[in-house]
Parts: C-alpha cells; sequence; structure tokens
C-alpha cells in the first residue's frame, strides 16, 4: 500500500513535490506530525494535477508555516482565529497550513465550534470519504496513506459517501458538493449517502445555512468544465428550489454552453473568469422581476454582477437593434460599449442569428480596441472651446475611425476640423 502510494507521489507535478518535500524537512526539524490533506490527496491517486496545497500539522500549523516563510522568504498571511495560515509560494502556487482539529455543530447549518484533535479528528470533519485522506510528508514515513473511514476503497469503486449520518444536517451544502463531485469525476453517490441527501432536501435543510453561504457553495459549482451534467443532475434531484420556488431552468440552452464556450475562448481571452456569471443568467432568465429582484437581494451579489443579469434580462432588445441590415459598425459599437462584458458573451451565444455573432465577434476583437490619436488639448488647439462640443468632435472621429474612413493622425486632424465648422 505504501509503495502505491509513494509511486503516486512521484508522478506529481515536480515542483510541487518538491515543496512538500521542503516543507517534510522542516517539520522534521520542529518534530512535528505532518500531512498532505484533502483533495489534492484525492487527485494524486487519480493522477490529476492540483496545484492547492492543503498541510495539515499535529502541533502548531501557524509555526511551521512562520518557519517555511521565514527561511524560503514568502509573503505569509495568518488567521489566528482560525489556527491557519496561508503561505504564497509563487503566484500560482499557494499552501495552506493549519492546526490539525475537531469539529462540532451547535445546530444544522452552524458553522462549527473548533477544538484541537488529531489527524483522525481533522479527517473525519470532512464532508466525504474521499476527501478524508492524508498522506504523511515526514521523512520516517513519507508517503503513507492515512486512510480511517475507506476512502481509498470508495476512489476505486468510484463512489461518493458521507462519513457519517449527520453530514448533511451538520452542513447542508454538502449536498451540492456531492453532486459536483459525482459529475466532476464521473462517480456516483453511494445508496446510503443519496438517501440521506434526498431526506436533506425533503427537509429543505439548505434554509438552516446562510443564504450566502449556500450561494457560495453553489458557484463553485457554476465553475465546474462539466456545468451542464451538475444541472441535469440537481434537476433529476429537485435540488434547486433554493434559488426561487419553481424555478423552472432552460436546460437546452444551459447545453449549448458547452458547445460555444470554446468559440467564446477564441473571440475573447477574458470569457473563462465570467463563465460561471453567464451560466447563472441563463438559470434567472425565467424567473419573473419581482422574483429576480428578490433573489438578487438575498444573495448579495456584487454590484457589477448585478447590472449584468439585470442586463441580460434585455437580450432580445439588443439582438434586435444588432440585426438590423445596413448596421454600420460605429452603430454596433454604441449599442454594445455601455454593456458589460459578462452581457456581451452571454448574448453572443443566446442568439441564434449568424449577424448577431458576427457583429458582436467584431466589436469583441476589433472596435472595442480602436483608439484615436487627438485629444481633448488638439481640440482645443484648433480653436474649439466648447467641452460638448470637444467631446462630440473626439466621438465622431472615434466612430469614423471605427468605420474604417480613417487611417492615421493626419486624416483625424482633416476631419476633425470639418466637424469644428459644422
Amino acid at each position: 500500500m505504501d509503495k502505491l502510494i509513494k509511486n503516486c507521489l512521484t508522478t506529481m507535478n515536480p515542483k510541487i513535490l518538491r515543496i512538500i518535500k521542503i516543507v517534510g524537512r522542516k517539520a522534521d526539524q520542529k518534530n512535528l506530525k505532518t500531512y498532505l490533506v484533502g483533495g489534492i490527496v484525492r487527485d494524486v491517486l487519480l493522477k490529476r494535477n492540483n496545484l492547492d496545497i492543503d498541510i495539515v500539522v499535529e502541533g502548531s500549523g501557524i509555526l511551521l508555516a512562520q518557519e517555511i516563510a521565514r527561511e524560503q522568504k514568502k509573503k505569509l498571511i495568518i488567521y489566528p482565529q482560525f489556527k491557519t495560515a496561508t503561505l504564497f509560494w509563487s503566484e500560482d502556487i499557494h499552501i495552506d497550513f493549519a492546526t490539525a482539529r475537531k469539529e462540532s455543530y451547535p445546530f444544522s447549518g452552524a458553522l462549527p465550534v473548533v477544538a484541537p484533535g488529531n489527524i483522525r479528528d481533522d479527517l473525519f470533519r470532512r464532508d466525504f470519504t474521499i476527501n478524508a485522506m492524508a498522506i504523511s510528508i515526514n521523512k520516517d514515513s513519507f508517503g503513507q496513506l492515512v486512510d480511517e473511514f475507506g476512502g481509498l476503497v470508495d476512489l476505486q469503486h468510484k463512489k461518493i459517501r458521507i462519513l457519517h449520518d449527520k453530514s448533511f444536517i451538520e452542513d447542508p451544502t454538502r449536498i451540492l458538493r456531492a453532486v459536483r463531485f459525482e459529475q466532476r469525476f464521473r462517480f456516483c453517490i453511494q445508496t446510503h449517502t443519496l438517501n440521506l441527501l434526498k431526506e436533506a432536501l425533503k427537509k429543505e435543510l439548505f434554509k438552516n445555512v446562510k443564504a450566502q453561504r449556500y450561494f457560495n457553495e453553489f458557484k463553485k459549482m457554476l465553475k465546474e468544465r462539466d456545468v451542464v451534467l451538475c444541472f441535469k443532475r440537481l434537476i433529476q434531484l429537485k435540488a434547486l428550489s433554493f434559488l426561487s420556488p419553481g424555478i423552472k431552468i432552460n436546460l437546452p440552452l444551459l447545453q449549448q454552453i458547452d458547445k460555444n464556450i470554446q468559440n467564446l475562448r477564441r473571440v475573447s481571452s477574458r470569457v473563462d473568469p465570467s463563465v460561471d456569471l453567464i451560466c447563472l443568467m441563463i438559470l434567472l432568465e425565467r424567473l419573473k422581476p419581482k422574483a429576480l429582484e428578490a433573489l438578487l437581494s438575498r444573495f448579495n451579489l456584487r454590484r457589477e454582477d448585478r447590472v449584468a443579469i439585470v442586463e441580460s434580462y434585455k437580450w432580445k432588445d439588443i439582438e434586435t437593434k444588432l440585426s438590423r441590415g445596413h448596421l454600420k459598425p460605429s452603430e454596433g459599437y454604441l449599442i454594445l460599449k455601455p454593456l458589460s462584458q459578462t452581457t456581451i458573451l452571454y448574448l453572443r451565444f443566446r442568439s441564434l442569428k449568424r449577424i448577431v455573432w458576427q457583429r458582436i465577434d467584431r466589436f469583441l476583437k476589433n472596435d472595442q480596441m480602436v483608439k484615436i490619436f487627438l485629444t481633448g488639448e488638439d481640440i482645443k488647439n484648433l480653436g474649439c472651446t466648447s467641452g460638448q462640443k470637444i467631446g462630440e468632435v473626439l466621438d465622431n472621429v472615434l466612430y469614423e475611425k471605427i468605420d474604417g474612413k480613417l487611417n492615421n493622425k493626419q486624416q483625424e486632424y482633416k476631419r476633425a476640423k470639418e466637424l469644428i465648422l459644422l
């Protein structure tokens, strides 16, 4: 067994393995039992890449993090109330250190009460058996798997299983996580776990959790690569009522996301950060205005996200404007420029009209980047003193440049002089 785990470790990203060994050596110097835990252990066993390094220490996780940060000259943020710390190793790699702890829940959906514990206690507080394994990184036991709850067997049998019967009661957000992991790995929720999950849904235990906390877990699902599969499963389980009573999901449109996502990425490198919001727009598009307003208020979305969602309700009007026969590029620019980037991308695959796609693509690739050489000071030097007139001249020069009528600074100056005299 140990040999299998050690072999798995050797297949890790070499950079990550090097970091783990550095942490292990420092832990040995401090005589601290230290473990790699959680999702990275699961992904090591599945031979999947994972840059999120979670370390649990039997002793002081903060102390170990401080020693490594000092030695390696890395930035460290400490959260003393949680006995945790985050060490920023590089731009794309950070290490979360925690002191081994045990948890208890005063009531369903409450935040846990934390007390010091050992590695078994720490693993027992986790959501599913496949996430409740640890690997020792101390030299004398390096690569040894700690699997107190049968996580490796469940991993091999592709099962999502909770650790105890009160799991969904204690933390109802695990309902969403069960579906997310099931669909990500193409696993199955174990029968007893599924029965308990359905019982938790019937009792609407999600109401015991602060709406924002449940919604934050839901947003993680929106970032999944196979988000459509996640929502098919949620619909099957009738697990979306937390959004709004009687919500109806446009599943065919959601399926269209998968077909268009690669095209969207080709259109703009800025797509990825907003894909989750675009999915949310589709989920909410059938809500009536009052229901949407209540949802946006309850889940405390960022202002820019609220604006984008409200804008998306006008997509048909925008589509109609963009579909006009003889629409100049500058006219398309004026339609799209006031909208958020997310709204524009939403419309890009929401519409079925090729002419709309083409005009949005032109805006994203070219028109929104067009700049003119002239400045307000240049217009003043041409004899124009009215602030309003200066703005109008600059705008019109920009629009004509978008339409391909102006190609250089001299042409811009000439056209500005003509516009001033109009």
